[in-house]
């Protein structure tokens, strides 16, 4: 279930500034982060990472866990800024961990911090750092951050690094192969929405529940993608929105009759009149102007000579058949004298010699023809001695 922070601090729009008071909206999601992050502030040497984008929350568990754990470890918090270099981290963290004195080079600050730790060590508390906005630190900060959360001569240094979710790739790509604990944080339901809005109003004790109704929960759920931060805003908005107000029925000005079906049909009719009117207008002036710009046939009194056309054709009689007549075969034409070199024949041609004779065996030619089917002699059959079994063919 979640937390219900009872508080007595009230306005008319819990809407506007929600970070100024201690409301804190716990789901379960949101309290299995928090204790993860207690555990491995107080047990854990690796360096820490949440992430979430704008609005999830952060800076607001953040908060909840300094103020759960300030009996586990002492802790500072820095806000990195695009412009912060390495000795105005360290200046800040010092200032927050109560140890003052003049932070010049970034030597002076290390040999600060470490004295700090290891008087923290002998008591048995760790120190936790906490960089907040972490995506806008310069490379060699990061780089000098990581490295100090790893060495051995700064003991009991905890590193909780806050920063958009792509801040996470940042942090692999520095440390390489070493592991680092990564917590992102949820949106929220539909359900919890509802519930978030509802501990809203209650809280502050503002009578607008009717304007939030079921659908327009929905819809600001759906716009803001679940987080507190764009939830906040648009219900605000929902809250300072003027009430429009109603027109009294004696101001209002007297609705005219609508126009009857005749009347419309009658206008429309009048209108497409005169839309023929004005095309037939338009292409008579147009038929005149091309016949003006075409040029004469006649020239110096000349007629033109009219243009022969064909005449028409004749009527077709009935159909007959149709009958190929062969043209006849004309004689080959004799050239006369001798005929030409390319007809004559050549000195060197000789026809082709006989076959040879058909033989028979060793050379000799058959003793007698060989006999066709129809020279053969008729089929006797064989007369067989009575006795005799018969052959089965």
């Amino acid at each position: 279930m979640p937390h219900r922070d009872h508080s007595p601090a009230r306005g008319t729009n819990p809407f506007l500034a929600p970070g100024d008071d201690d409301f804190f909206y716990a789901t379960a999601q949101i309290t299995q982060r928090l204790n993860l992050l207690h555990h491995l502030g107080r047990y854990s040497d690796q360096v820490m990472v949440l992430t979430g984008p704008e609005g999830s929350g952060k800076t607001t568990l953040t908060d909840r866990l300094l103020r759960e754990g300030q009996n586990a470890w002492r802790a500072t918090v820095v806000e990195a800024h695009v412009e912060t270099s390495a000795e105005q981290l360290l200046a800040r963290a010092l200032a927050g961990l109560d140890v003052h004195g003049s932070i010049i080079t970034e030597k002076d600050g290390l040999d600060a911090l470490q004295t700090h730790l290891a008087a923290a060590a002998r008591g048995g508390l760790p120190t936790l750092l906490v960089v907040d906005d972490a995506q806008f630190l310069a490379a060699p900060v990061l780089k000098l951050l990581l490295r100090l959360a790893r060495h051995p001569d700064y003991p009991g240094l905890r590193l909780l690094l806050v920063g958009d979710p792509a801040f996470a790739d940042r942090v692999a790509g520095a440390l390489g192969e070493t592991i680092f604990h990564l917590v992102e944080l949820p949106p929220f339901g539909q359900e919890q929405c509802m519930h978030y809005i509802t501990m809203r109003l209650d809280r502050s004790g503002t009578p607008a529940h009717d304007l939030f109704t079921a659908e327009r929960v929905d819809r600001l759920w759906k716009d803001s993608g679940g987080y507190p931060g764009p939830l906040n805003r648009l219900a605000a908005r929902i809250i300072e929105k003027p009430a429009r107000p109603a027109t009294p029925a004696a101001t209002r000005a007297p609705r005219t009759a609508p126009p009857t079906r005749t009347r419309t049909m009658a206008r429309s009719a009048r209108g497409n009149r005169r839309l023929l009117a004005v095309i037939g207008g338009a292409a008579l002036l147009l038929t005149l102007a091309i016949t003006a710009l075409l040029p004469r046939a006649a020239t110096n009194g000349i007629r033109a000579s009219p243009v022969p056309c064909r005449p028409p054709p004749r009527p077709r009689g009935p159909s007959l058949p149709l009958i190929r007549r062969r043209r006849p075969r004309q004689p080959r034409r004799q050239l006369p004298g001798p005929p030409p070199p390319w007809m004559r024949p050549h000195p060197t041609h000789r026809p082709p010699d006989r076959p040879p004779a058909r033989t028979g065996r060793q050379g000799q030619p058959p003793a007698q023809p060989l006999k066709s089917r129809r020279q053969r002699p008729p089929h006797r059959p064989r007369i067989q001695p009575p006795g005799t079994p018969r052959r089965s063919r």
